[in-house]
């Protein structure tokens, strides 16, 4: 529903963009500060039926990267940058998923206690659940092959053992001819 990716990438990306455009000219200008995105980590790693919340959610960790890139070469190394990149949350969003049984929807809470403290420790991405390091990684696109690691293929086949509800309305696939 081209609404609701429209309504996707305003909340996901538009979003960050307009609150980094809103406080990125004064943190910058006093060496400090510290921004705080959240991303997903199906920002690093993609699954059918989620373009383009996938899309956003990558956008958003490009975005970031970028920033704090330039900061660090404007010799502004006292804004600090921290991108949350949490597992599914038990928000309501990802009811009817069945859910691979290591990675049960987490309460938002325990997702914002490690995040602030991986904020106080200085990190630059929180994953939570920490298995989630071992499945987020480069597209395959950034891959020298154009394809991930076997070792990558095999771990996305174990945790990815569920659908999306959006894979199962075809409507809502971005390839759908069919419009809702």
């Amino acid at each position: 529903d081209p609404k609701g990716w429209e309504a996707t990438v305003n909340v996901n990306l538009n979003g960050v963009m307009w609150m980094m455009m809103a406080f990125m000219p004064a943190m910058a200008q006093r060496n400090r500060g510290h921004v705080v995105n959240v991303a997903s980590v199906l920002g690093s790693v993609a699954v059918g039926g989620a373009a383009v919340y996938c899309a956003t959610k990558h956008a958003v960790m490009g975005l970031t990267e970028s920033v704090r890139h330039e900061c660090e070469t404007r010799g502004k190394d006292g804004v600090r940058f921290t991108l949350a990149c949490p597992g599914f949350l038990d928000t309501g969003m990802f009811d009817g998923i069945d859910a691979n049984p290591l990675l049960q929807p987490v309460k938002p809470e325990v997702m914002a206690d490690h995040l602030i403290r991986g904020v106080l420790a200085g990190r630059w991405i929180v994953r939570y659940p920490h298995m989630l390091d071992l499945w987020a990684c480069p597209c395959a696109s950034h891959c020298p092959t154009g394809e991930p690691p076997e070792s990558v293929r095999v771990m996305r086949n174990f945790v990815v053992a569920f659908q999306l509800p959006s894979v199962k309305n075809e409507r809502c696939s971005i390839m759908s001819t069919e419009r809702v």
